[in-house]
């Protein structure tokens, strides 16, 4: 089976941080939930912004892992969950985009 990450960046709707957070802690049980999911991360962002760096669109941002040969299908099972209730989803959320990225080489670890 091949290794991919699922990206997602997102935005909280205004006024609406804490429900946002909130939602997505449960988000990420439900994620591994998915028979090929291996790992769910929330992230946000860390200001650092100077004269070569600048704040991007999205505050946060969520990594998933999988384990999968077909990315196609992992996306249509996810689809078919989100918005459910077994996956309920949030308008507390906005802007939201993400990608899949294969693996092309080891994880390095220290």
């Amino acid at each position: 089976m091949a290794r991919c990450v699922l990206v997602i960046f997102t935005n909280a709707a205004e006024g609406r941080e804490q429900e946002y957070l909130d939602w997505y802690d449960k988000h990420l049980d439900h994620m591994l939930e998915l028979e090929d999911c291996l790992s769910a991360q929330h992230f946000t962002q860390v200001d650092y912004t100077d004269d070569r760096h600048h704040r991007g669109p999205h505050q946060y941002l969520a990594i998933y892992e999988f384990e999968t040969d077909d990315v196609p299908a992992t996306q249509a099972r996810l689809s078919a969950r989100l918005g459910g209730p077994t996956m309920p989803n949030s308008d507390a959320k906005t802007d939201t985009t993400g990608w899949y990225f294969a693996e092309i080489g080891p994880k390095r670890v220290k």
